[in-house]
């Protein structure tokens, strides 16, 4: 019911397609037909909000390549429901606003908040004057990369770094 619910809202101009058991077997049917799934540019998931359906995201957006799946957010438990709801816009809007889909301990750099003002950021000069002054030191909230061929010196100058800092 839920996968022509979205076929009809979207006019049938994408392809929706349903789980053949459910949340309970959809890693196992987007294995079985891995290759059909991913031929597809972009993936959007759009499980059932439960705590079942939640989990089985995330199972099956594991499987998925990196960076070819996102996940839609619906206000009612599925599709159906939204649309008994008198919701059908929310489940389009859904649809277009998906989010990439990150495992829980990777974080995407746009959800990053900078909470710090100006006032907060401490500046540390390096051991060397010259660098200090073109990059105008080490600023708290952040990554200098160093970067360079195999045995150019990153490893000796990093050490140089941290003996200033920890003196």
């Amino acid at each position: 019911m839920d996968c022509m619910t979205v076929g009809q809202l979207l006019d049938c101009k994408w392809p929706v397609v349903s789980l053949p058991s459910g949340a309970a077997g959809a890693a196992r049917a987007v294995k079985d037909n891995l290759e059909f799934v991913t031929s597809y540019d972009e993936i959007v998931l759009m499980f059932d909000m439960d705590e079942a359906g939640q989990d089985a995201v995330k199972a099956v957006a594991d499987i998925l390549p990196p960076g070819k799946c996102k996940v839609a957010t619906l206000p009612y438990k599925d599709p159906n429901e939204c649309l008994l709801n008198g919701q059908g816009k929310s489940i389009v809007q859904a649809m277009w606003e998906a989010q990439m889909y990150s495992p829980d301990e990777i974080v995407h750099v746009s959800n990053i908040q900078n909470d710090n003002s100006i006032d907060d950021v401490r500046v540390y000069p390096f051991p060397f004057d010259g660098l200090s002054e073109f990059l105008l030191g080490q600023r708290s909230g952040e990554i200098t990369l160093w970067a360079s061929g195999t045995g150019s010196g990153k490893s000796t100058l990093l050490r140089e770094v941290i003996y200033h800092h920890l003196d």
